[in-house]
């Protein structure tokens, strides 16, 4: 199936999939996420961001609240609807448009993110290039690459699916892969974050342990996170 078939984001808009970040284990992953992002975009001050299929709300309103312009484009209008339902998403733009055809013009925005996205597109090359069409300065996607900690997420797969139910498979990235074809459209990877060692199902299955938690901060603090962790957050600069 080729991205302009592609809507992979009215399921991650959806509440079911938000379902999948209640309780004590979401909370922790929302909030590592978070701390992530605003890590490697610490630098950026007022800016004009898109969201890319981020009708999830779990980057948009923290970006706005942080003083940045937001506007998160959707594939279809139900992709709106956890932006809409929350009063104080109020000042978040929503966009309607084909993933592999952002209705942008080139250089559009300071920078441009995709989460939870990348890894359930075909055509991810397409959705790559058009998000580094429409930036001025800097993207930042997530990815599950291959690695150690990927391995243990490979074997995990089976109860992940017990646990969410509708669980889909998803496209798994060699780290240089990515960086070539950024490259390829004037940009280079800046930074990179591996968020979590342990397989984010054995966080859901035990309900956000405290115990695992208090792993991950180890891991973090003595950089294997950063080292093995998934997914993978990287941030891109355009090549002057």
């Amino acid at each position: 199936m080729s991205i302009t078939a592609e809507a992979p984001d009215i399921e991650t808009s959806s509440d079911a999939y938000a379902r999948r970040f209640a309780g004590a284990a979401g909370a922790f992953m929302l909030a590592r996420q978070q701390t992530l992002v605003e890590a490697l975009l610490a630098d950026k001050q007022d800016m004009e961001v898109l969201d890319v299929g981020g009708g999830h709300a779990q980057l948009a309103g923290p970006l706005a609240a942080a003083g940045h312009r937001v506007t998160v484009l959707g594939s279809d209008e139900r992709c709106r609807a956890r932006i809409a339902r929350d009063p104080r998403n109020a000042d978040i733009s929503f966009v309607t448009g084909p993933l592999h055809r952002l209705p942008f013009p080139d250089n559009s925005f300071d920078t441009v993110i995709a989460i939870r996205l990348m890894a359930h597109v075909e055509d991810w090359r397409r959705l790559l290039g058009e998000m580094a069409r429409v930036a001025r300065s800097s993207l930042m996607i997530d990815l599950p690459v291959w690695g150690s900690s990927n391995a243990l997420s490979a074997f995990s797969f089976g109860m992940k699916k017990r646990i969410e139910g509708d669980t889909r498979r998803y496209r798994s990235f060699w780290g240089p892969e990515v960086g070539r074809e950024l490259v390829r459209h004037r940009m280079r990877v800046v930074a990179r974050r591996g968020q979590f060692v342990l397989p984010m199902a054995l966080h859901r299955k035990t309900q956000g342990s405290a115990a695992l938690r208090r792993a991950e901060t180890v891991f973090d603090r003595m950089g294997i996170s950063n080292a093995i962790g998934n997914p993978v957050l990287l941030r891109a600069d355009t090549i002057e």
